[in-house]
């Protein structure tokens, strides 16, 4: 189901890259995200410089080093792997 679910998100973001030469990406972080993750990521054709990526959560005064923050997961999974 998650590669499915990350499947469907690379079609959305090809597409509002193809139409609007942007795409803006609202993402999450957990368990269930993770293998959804690993198959955007991988996917071929994306344009990074034109994605514009926001999260919905942080712990106020986490810091982004810390292993809990938001941050450092969407930099792990998304960024890093970009």
């Amino acid at each position: 189901m998650s590669a499915a679910a990350g499947q469907y998100a690379i079609a959305v973001i090809k597409n509002a890259l193809l139409e609007r030469d942007q795409a803006v990406i609202v993402t999450a972080t957990g368990a269930s995200q993770i293998y959804m993750v690993k198959t955007i990521v991988a996917s071929e054709g994306i344009d990074w410089s034109k994605a514009i990526m926001f999260h919905l959560d942080e712990y106020i005064g986490l810091p982004a080093t810390h292993p809990a923050s938001f941050k450092k997961y969407i930099q792990e999974r998304y960024l890093d792997q970009l």
